[in-house]
């Protein structure tokens, strides 16, 4: 049976490669079908990497796939995650390749004396608190861009998972999120790390040595890490109350992994980017064992003299044998550790290898100096060697001499072929591909080691149940890609065979999983499935296929799953025989139980497990007068948080940045990676691509709205773009009516402004790195090499701005733009800009990195000359001249800067501070807060005593400030609808227009020249309405209404409506104005003719009921009184799929009534 369903799968996974790469040859040359909600054109996606000089070439990512719509959520690409990576590391430590060891640790130092001691600043009191209550809810049916996934509730990434049996406690780690206790595994959360110096923690452990001690080390372990380094580690005796810090784990590094001897629970291990460390009194102080890596053994991350060594002591794990069980030789106290940088012995550009010793080290004590590297017969090639991930059998009816790996392939990372080990073979799709190695089991605790399974029998199998097999792996998103970011290895403690070999293993990757057999001892090859795939739901093999179940999943086909990326994964004995595994991903907790004779599989996940977890890694935030609050997060898409505080995803894969109309909050705008645009107008249900399609844009691409008005926008990459068309903009730039224009060329770094000069190496193009637009006057700051430790050309930045210039700035012009002389700003990376509300020439700039007291030993760039001190400037002409007005601010990367009138607000990687409303440059810190990095900070546009914080770990946070200040002016305006309509009183305002005779005052707009509304046949009960058929890609149509009396409070108005457009990706609106068509909102609220009830939805889609007959409609909004009432249908269609498949939209019989 067995045999027969692996054929069928590979039967099926051949057909649906074979005919998606026939229907791509086809979308050369004529439609292609189109991307439903959450998914993207593959074309698309990496036309945008391209133009961000990220991505690979046509030919290597398969041209041929092209037009195929994959899912917005998918794996990122070794190029995309590095890229992320190393874009926030560059914040931290440009114009240098890395952040000096200490610089951190002395700024969190400086936060805490500032806080303690620090002077009393007037304007400065308030309590912050959480602001949105998690879980993230992914599934809501409103959102049809990720309500797909077969996901429901998610948080952020965490990254280690620890169990103390005893007192039954499960702990958690959050790289830059803090550490979390749940005491019922899993089901509630709650935080015991506030008071922790600082949020970023890599790996967490649980000691009974000392009464009881929760240890800590800290460093973010996402392996690139962004630049969060850590600052030692630390210990608790009291379950988070309080702190102690630690000695011998130096400033700088990241942590990978804590372990406690189970024979000797005063001896601790610590695995670090810069060495493995040991404690003998419970975790109180380390020393450095100096694994015998070569000549680099023993030295922590690259010191003086030897910046050839910074890579060469990057240890993976660290296990230690377990006594007792079956047939055990292994002296209990055995120690093997893992050497595992991702890229092996790859080169430096110096030509020194960056770790040439990766592999198996072990000791039979632990003791410093007893390590010796095993040849570790059987093994991975020592070329092929990349991350290792170690797991213990420690069953009391097992045998303890058994270990198991899982290995990144360093060689495949490095761009060689992965289909077969033999090295020095390049890889003709270039660094694409799983860059798994394989699964290894040794029976001897570590000495020697036998294959259990190659890459080739996990992620080039087609009948593993993978979610990523067929289209996932021709296109290069195999199982495994992501495996030196993420992977773990466990054998289950409750099943053994004779002997006490384990008989269940799991591991993690993007998915997890288990081996297919699991009475077959684990002991030798094996073959694996996926008991947690990446996708479920609607959502098969990356793509939308409407098909009742997925035909490669395992049963159950159908069923919620977990979320991507496997972070860590451990298992807990039930007492009775039974079994929880439980895991840490990309989405936060998940658990699954299983009794002593259950078997593992997707349908047992639930829901998630976040309940008092908040974790987000939000970026970009944005907030509405009626208090929603929009942000993107880091792997778990756009978030909306409403009034009433629930979360909710509303569309998928990585979300960046993030706007909001002040006065609507369904009108947003959204950015995927690479500065891919969409926008709303229906509160996330539906999205409108109006991506500008820049070049050089980041991978988190910031955006900004103009204040003084929300359909204002601009954004850039090396070019600078803006609209003045809100929702309706299109793209790309410079296309036509409504779209994206073009006002500046940001130039090369050697060229700044000339949009003549050609990029290379030695003079890469300028990217635009923060944004800042009031009215006329903007600005923009980039960087001319964004990635440093890639760099091929010195770090360089950059101001550019309409303001001060030959002619006044205007906006949707190229007038008065240059470059500005920033005379006084150091050279480092412009994280934000804020414009002096009161006058444009007056600008506050933040910049990353930290002052030239901290540069790091032996890194490249390390000539520049301009590195400066303080964090926040001021310059009040135009960018001409800066002064340095950081004042008593720690001397720490700064991310964001506000304005609340004259008082000015700071965020950074050590928390937030404000200065005195009168100005000056002495700030205090806003207590209340975990210190967590800051990505962005926005005011409430109609509260100036309301802030809120998008913290990178732990979610948005809200300040309310206890006193106003005199000369902050709020944006005003109403907010939304949240009661519903009471009855009308059938007061006629105008109508009903049948335009049997004429267009009775109604205009028209159309962003196509092909097609927009007109009058003609058939109407609803005449021979005449109004429609828009055919309709076509991209394109937005609006009927509009003349203008009638208003005189404000509920307005109904009712229509007949016939339609048939793409379900959920092509929307007809009813929006109102009392402004004369300046602003337009969506009426909030629909009839529902089959329940009798008003439902809160803003647009129709799809088919009306009675198609291809008419149907009657209903809307309301309340509308404020003054001026005169316009209303408007508006038809927006995606950027694929139109007509002839779908035929579009009618209207007729138009009444307004109150």
């Amino acid at each position: 049976m067995r045999k027969t369903i692996v054929v069928l799968s590979a039967a099926l996974l051949a057909a649906f490669i074979v005919a998606g790469v026939r229907f791509a040859h086809a979308g050369r040359h004529q439609a292609t079908k189109a991307c439903p909600s959450g998914y993207l054109s593959r074309g698309e996606e990496e036309a945008a990497a391209q133009r961000a000089e990220a991505g690979e070439s046509e030919e290597a990512s398969g041209e041929s796939l092209a037009n195929v719509c994959v899912s917005a959520k998918h794996p990122e690409t070794l190029q995309e995650l590095i890229q992320r990576q190393e874009e926030q590391k560059t914040v931290r430590s440009a114009p240098y390749d890395q952040v000096a060891p200490g610089a951190y640790a002395n700024a969190v130092d400086q936060h805490q004396n500032l806080a303690k001691n620090g002077p009393k600043v007037a304007g400065t009191s308030g309590a912050w608190s959480q602001y949105g209550n998690g879980p993230l809810i992914v599934n809501d049916p409103k959102y049809s861009s990720v309500n797909g996934l077969g996901l429901v509730y998610n948080e952020g990434r965490l990254d280690s998972l620890r169990y103390d049996p005893v007192h039954k406690r499960l702990f958690a780690t959050k790289g830059t999120g803090g550490i979390w206790l749940s005491e019922d595994l899993g089901d509630h959360w709650r935080s015991i790390g506030d008071t922790l110096p600082s949020q970023v923690v890599g790996a967490v452990a649980w000691s009974e040595a000392n009464g009881g001690t929760v240890l800590a080390v800290s460093g973010d372990p996402s392996f690139g890490a962004g630049g969060y380094t850590g600052q030692g580690a630390f210990y608790s005796t009291n379950l988070g109350k309080s702190w102690s810090m630690a000695t011998g784990i130096p400033n700088g590094a990241l942590a990978f992994a804590i372990e406690v001897d189970p024979s000797n629970a005063k001896t601790v291990y610590a695995a670090t980017s810069v060495g493995l460390f040991r404690s003998i009194d419970g975790g109180k102080a380390y020393t450095n064992v100096n694994l015998p890596t070569g000549p680099c053994a023993g030295i922590q991350g690259g010191t003086t003299g030897h910046p050839e060594c910074q890579l060469a002591n990057v240890v993976t794990d660290v296990v230690v044998a377990t006594p007792g069980g079956v047939n055990t030789s292994t002296a209990k106290g055995t120690v093997v550790a893992t050497v595992g940088w991702r890229a092996g012995p790859r080169q430096n550009s110096d030509g020194t290898v960056q770790s040439p010793n990766n592999g198996i080290y072990r000791s039979a004590t632990g003791a410093p100096g007893t390590f010796v590297k095993e040849a570790a017969p059987g093994f991975a090639q020592q070329a092929r060697i990349g991350r290792v991930e170690l797991g213990t059998t420690v069953g009391g009816q097992q045998d303890h001499d058994y270990l198991y790996a899982i290995v990144q392939d360093a060689a495949a990372l490095n761009g060689q072929l992965d289909v077969v080990d033999i090295n020095g073979i390049p890889d003709p799709r270039g660094a694409q591909g799983t860059v798994l190695n394989g699964v290894y089991v040794s029976a001897d605790f570590g000495k020697t080691w036998t294959l259990m399974a190659d890459d080739n029998a996990i992620a080039k199998n087609p009948a593993t149940g993978s979610a990523l097999v067929g289209y996932g792996q021709a296109s290069g998103y195999e199982p495994g890609i992501q495996a030196w970011y993420n992977e773990w290895i466990q054998p289950d403690p409750t099943r053994q065979a004779l002997g006490g070999i384990p008989t269940r293993l799991a591991f993690g990757l993007e998915e997890v999983w288990q081996n297919e057999l699991t009475a077959q001892p684990m002991n030798g090859p094996a073959t694996f499935k996926v008991i947690g795939r990446y996708f479920a739901g609607d959502t098969c093999v990356f793509l939308t296929l409407g098909l009742p179940e997925c035909p490669t999943n395992r049963p159950p086909t159908v069923s919620t799953t977990t979320h991507p990326d496997q972070q860590d994964g451990i298992w807990i004995p039930d007492g009775t025989g039974g079994v929880n595994l439980v895991v840490g991903n990309d989405g936060s907790f998940y658990r699954q139980h299983q009794t002593a004779a259950g078997e593992f599989d997707n349908g047992g996940w639930g829901d998630g497990s976040d309940t008092g977890m908040n974790t987000l890694l939000p970026y970009g935030i944005a907030a509405a007068n009626d208090g929603t609050v929009w942000a993107g997060l880091q792997d778990n898409g756009h978030m909306k948080i409403t009034p009433d505080g629930k979360e909710y995803e509303t569309y998928g894969g990585d979300g960046t940045w993030a706007a909001v109309d002040p006065k609507n909050s369904d009108i947003a705008y959204e950015a995927y990676v690479y500065n891919a645009m969409k926008a709303t107008t229906d509160g996330g249900k539906s999205w409108t691509a109006i991506d500008p399609k820049v070049t050089n844009a980041r991978f988190v691409n910031p955006f900004a709205m103009d204040p003084t008005d929300p359909k204002h926008l601009l954004t850039a990459g090396r070019e600078v773009v803006e609209t003045i068309y809100g929702p309706d903009t299109v793209g790309p730039f410079d296309s036509g009516a409504n779209s994206w224009h073009k006002v500046f060329d940001l130039g090369t770094a050697q060229h700044p402004g000339d949009a003549s000069a050609t990029a290379s190496a030695s003079d890469p193009s300028m990217g635009m790195s923060a944004v800042a637009v009031k009215g006329d006057a903007a600005y923009v700051g980039a960087c001319g090499v964004c990635d440093i430790l890639n760099a091929t050309a010195p770090f360089k930045n950059e101001l550019a701005t309409n303001v001060g210039g030959a002619q006044p700035g205007q906006r949707m012009s190229s007038d008065g733009w240059h470059v500005a002389t920033a005379a006084g700003l150091p050279n480092r990376f412009i994280t934000s800009i804020a414009i002096d509300p009161a006058n444009a020439q007056t600008i506050y700039v933040t910049l990353g990195g930290y002052s030239r007291r901290w540069v790091p030993p032996g890194t490249l760039q390390d000539t520049n000359q301009n590195v400066g001190v303080g964090h926040i400037f001021k310059s009040t002409d135009s960018g001409e001249t800066f002064a340095d007005v950081s004042g008593n601010l720690p001397d720490v990367p700064a991310t964001w800067v506000t304005l609340r009138g004259s008082q000015v607000i700071v965020g950074t990687d050590t928390g937030v501070y404000a200065g005195d409303p009168t100005g000056g440059t002495t700030y205090a810190v806003l207590k209340g807060l975990p210190v967590v990095p800051i990505y962005s900070l926005t005011l409430k546009p109609n509260d100036c005593n309301t802030l809120f914080a998008a913290t990178y770990g732990r979610s948005v946070w809200k300040y309310q400030f206890a006193s106003s200040v005199a000369n902050c002016v709020s944006s005003g305006g109403g907010g939304g609808s949240t009661t519903p309509p009471p009855g009308a009183t059938g007061t006629s305002l105008a109508g009903p227009y049948g335009w049997e005779l004429g267009d009775e005052g109604w205009t028209t707009t159309s962003t196509s020249a092909a097609t927009g509304w007109k009058r003609g046949s058939p109407g609803a009960t005449s021979g005449t309405s109004f429609q828009v058929f055919p309709y076509t890609d991209q394109s937005t149509y609006t009927l509009i209404s003349p203008a009638i009396a208003n005189p404000g409070g509920w307005v109904y108005v009712n229509f007949q409506r016939k339609q048939d457009t793409e379900p959920g990706f092509d929307y007809l609106n009813l929006e109102w104005s009392t402004d004369g068509g300046a602003n337009w909102s969506a009426a909030p609220w629909i009839w529902d003719g089959a329940t009798q009830t008003w439902r809160n939805d803003l647009a129709f889609t799809g088919q009306n009921a009675s198609f291809p007959a008419f149907d009657l409609e209903k809307a309301a909004f309340q509308a404020p009184a003054g001026g005169t009432l316009q209303i408007r249908f508006r038809l927006s269609s995606d950027e694929l799929i139109s007509s002839p498949l779908y035929t579009g939209a009618w209207v007729d019989d138009v009444a307004i009534t109150q």
